[in-house]
């Protein structure tokens, strides 16, 4: 799995190998293998120059994350380059939260609930 250390705390606290009691069965062990745990972004972005691909286009168009559209923890700046990109998606998101009265994303423990033309500043014509 491609997890690292250097995207959040929890994930800093992973073990790069650890068997998987549960996935082990019928006389088989199951490892979970973090790779590039240890590897800082710069590093990841060398190691797909260096073999000669290409980073996802969302990441050339400003994403620091390749994850859902409008991931539930994606950053605020994710945000805004996800609604300038998926325009239609983002006003069908918009309605569905002023239509259920509820947020898509994370409260925080600073702002509590906020809706995505709160945290974005799109703002969506009815």
């Amino acid at each position: 799995m491609g997890m690292r250390a250097e995207e959040s705390s929890n994930r800093a606290k992973l073990t790069p190998l650890k068997l998987n009691i549960r996935n082990s069965k019928a006389g088989r062990e199951w490892y979970d293998w973090l790779p590039i745990h240890d590897w800082a972004t710069t590093e990841v972005f060398k190691f797909i120059s260096d073999v000669g691909q290409k980073p996802h286009w969302a990441y050339e168009k400003g994403m620091s994350r390749l994850s859902c559209c409008f991931c539930i923890m994606a950053s605020k700046e994710d945000l805004q380059t996800a609604a300038r990109l998926n325009p239609e998606l983002y006003k069908e998101y918009v309605r569905l939260e002023k239509s259920t009265g509820q947020v898509m994303m994370m409260p925080t423990k600073r702002y509590g609930k906020l809706s995505l033309e709160e945290i974005t500043g799109v703002k969506v014509c009815a």
